[in-house]
């Protein structure tokens, strides 16, 4: 984006004193006037958000997740791209047993990008797995 001469970042947070750390370090390597900075809630705040956008990346509350993928749908432009981060969930999404909101947000998630045509989606299994989506056009 600051190579290019176009675009913007939006960095999302809950917590001000993290939003703050990030503009410093962000300012100090030279991103002022790229990076759009919102405290608060992130799919809300998604919501807000003027798109489209060209790719999201979203790592928030896991029970959050379902939430956020018919935002992302709706803000992404057709060929953006969805990369949500955690989709392995350190295992427990293979346990039958875990039924936590966290667990059970993963899951859904990961049914709701699978069973729908708008996406064409894979899971990188590096760390604790990203699931990168195309939003088809």
């Amino acid at each position: 984006v600051k190579e290019n001469g176009g675009g913007e970042v939006h960095h999302v947070v809950w917590d001000e004193g993290l939003s703050q750390r990030a503009r410093r370090h962000l300012s100090a390597l030279g991103f002022d006037g790229i990076v759009r900075y919102h405290v608060g809630e992130a799919v809300h705040a998604l919501r807000e958000a003027e798109g489209p956008f060209d790719i999201l990346f979203i790592d928030i509350d896991k029970q959050q997740y379902p939430d956020s993928i018919p935002v992302a749908k709706d803000k992404l432009r057709p060929g953006g791209i969805l990369i949500i981060d955690n989709m392995l969930w350190h295992g427990a999404i293979f346990d039958e047993s875990d039924q936590s909101p966290a667990t059970q947000g993963v899951r859904q998630a990961t049914r709701l990008l699978t069973s729908d045509p708008a996406w064409t989606s894979t899971l990188v299994p590096i760390r604790d797995g990203l699931i990168v989506a195309l939003r088809n056009g």
